[in-house]
């Protein structure tokens, strides 16, 4: 037993840092919920029965790991790990873990049951009380970890390629091996888990739910207080004991129409002095209507209003008829004179209004149809780009099938003479087979000689005999004579074998080839 913890004690560790997204699933029935914050996780194993697992939020590209959520084997009843592709999962949760992860293809699911009444350990520094604030970036954290810590079950993705498959296989393994341990390899294995050991040994604690439960409850309490509570008054805003607030008596009646009275006439006063530029002047005789036109600045003065010859005349009549010195042929005259002044203006700037647009108008129609026209000529380059493009593709198409009719060519050429090359090859072997067998038969008869030189005797005799005399013939005798004539001179050197030999196969085939000779002469 001592033996086996030391084992374990001694193993070398695995470990594994990956950017994760996880996923809250529910025991009655709902659909998994997604959480949409970063964390990393950190995987440790220790082959082939200790593993753990521990989860740290990631804010602002950085990992915060004074918040810990961590997963130990005896709080899992199991631990799976899918391989969830891109277009075999009907889930849509893996499609959002998959964008936020920057758009891996295969994603790998870790999912973690937890045993029933067991949950997972948060874990904080131990002098740290940053989760109380309200809003804070730890006190969210908190509140994700416990949501994870209290479901049954919930799954982690991240890219399939950022952890070894082989790491995965051992970690579902070490979890159903992890009630196999005896005590001692259970004691190391809590000394190395102990929240003590961590944040550089300071230390941490394991919040429990009272501890981020009682936090929440006191921050509702807070914020109910300091709501004001409002009385119940049906409805209304004032409370039922507030006196109002005292008001003057209305004004006299009379008073009322002296000020509109004042208030109409001064607005009279001040409208008729911007709009009638004729009112001061001496009233125009009969045969006076020209000076009464020629006042200045009455043509160049701008319209007030978008209908003057309605508003002009009847004000012009009310104050012409306050003035004692006018009459009404005169009054007649400027009513009659100032309409077709007002019209033949109201006329000039309707037709300059006109006109400036009209010359937009045109200036618009001109720039679309020179930009049409630019279009036009660009379309026109691109098409004949286009068909250049087409006929160098239909001349490289062109090539292209010549270069194939002659790589064809050529590979049959290669096969031919490959063959060729094995068939000569083949041939060659058996003709230095031949020859290794016709050195080996020579040698030994070359042997023969060189060891008995009686039998070199017998068949010289038997050369210089009358059998074979017939066959062989004179020019035979003579080589013979030769023969032994440089076996005698060379008798130390001992190539009287290799001269035998030629002779022989000389005189043999040229013998052979008389005796054909004649056989071809008997039958014929």
């Amino acid at each position: 037993m001592a033996a086996q913890s030391a084992k374990v004690e001694s193993a070398k560790v695995e470990s594994a840092k990956v950017d994760v997204f996880t996923e809250r699933e529910y025991s009655d029935g709902r659909q998994a919920e997604f959480i949409n914050q970063l964390f990393t996780l950190r995987i440790a194993c220790y082959p082939p029965t200790l593993v753990y697992f521990r989860l740290s939020p990631k804010v602002d590209g950085v990992c915060d790991a004074s918040i810990i959520l961590q997963i130990l084997p005896d709080h899992l009843a199991l631990l799976r790990s899918e391989l969830c592709r891109w277009d075999d999962v009907p889930s849509s949760h893996p499609d959002d873990a998959r964008q936020r992860l920057g758009g891996t293809s295969d994603l790998t699911r870790l999912r973690f049951k937890l045993l029933s009444g067991m949950s997972a350990q948060i874990i904080v520094p131990k002098d740290s009380n940053g989760f109380e604030t309200p809003d804070s970036a730890a006190r969210h954290a908190i509140r994700l970890f416990a949501s994870l810590a209290s479901s049954p079950s919930f799954c982690v993705y991240f890219p399939r390629n950022k952890v070894q498959k082989s790491l995965l296989q051992q970690c579902v393994r070490a979890v159903p091996q992890f009630s196999g341990l005896n005590e001692d390899d259970l004691r190391d294995f809590r000394r190395k888990v102990d929240p003590k050991r961590l944040y550089g040994g300071k230390g941490g604690r394991v919040l429990t739910p009272d501890d981020y439960e009682d936090s929440s409850g006191t921050d509702g309490e807070r914020s109910r207080s300091t709501t004001p509570a409002t009385n119940p008054s049906n409805g209304s805003t004032v409370d039922f004991d507030s006196v109002p607030r005292p008001e003057g008596l209305p004004p006299q009646y009379g008073e009322c129409l002296v000020e509109v009275g004042e208030s109409r006439a001064t607005s009279d006063d001040e409208a008729n002095f911007v709009e009638s530029p004729s009112v001061g002047h001496a009233p125009p005789e009969y045969d006076g209507t020209q000076s009464l036109c020629s006042v200045p600045n009455a043509a160049k003065r701008p319209r007030q209003y978008a209908n003057e010859d309605a508003l002009l005349c009847p004000r012009s009549k009310k104050i012409l008829s306050a003035t004692p010195s006018t009459t009404a042929p005169t009054r007649n005259v400027q009513c009659l004179d100032a309409k077709p002044r007002l019209e033949s203006e109201g006329a000039g700037m309707d037709v300059c209004m006109v006109f400036r647009e009209l010359t937009s108008r045109l200036d618009d129609q001109q720039q679309q149809i020179k930009q049409l026209l630019h279009e036009q000529s660009e379309q026109q380059l691109s098409q004949e780009q286009l068909k250049a493009l087409q006929d160098q593709i239909g001349k490289l198409k062109r090539q292209n099938a010549e270069l194939k009719r002659r790589n064809s060519e050529l590979e049959n050429t290669c096969a031919e003479l490959t063959n060729r090359q094995e068939t000569a090859d083949e041939e060659r072997e058996s003709m230095w087979l031949d020859i290794s067998e016709l050195q080996e038969v020579t040698g030994e008869h070359g042997k023969q000689l060189a060891d008995n030189p009686k039998l070199a005797e017998d068949l010289a005799s038997f050369i210089w005999g009358d059998g074979f005399q017939g066959p062989v013939g004179e020019p035979m005798k003579e080589h013979l004579d030769d023969l032994v004539k440089e076996y005698l001179d060379r008798i130390c050197e001992g190539d009287l074998i290799k001269l035998l030999r030629e002779c022989v196969q000389k005189k043999v085939a040229s013998q052979m080839d008389e005796m054909k000779a004649r056989m071809c002469e008997t039958f014929k």
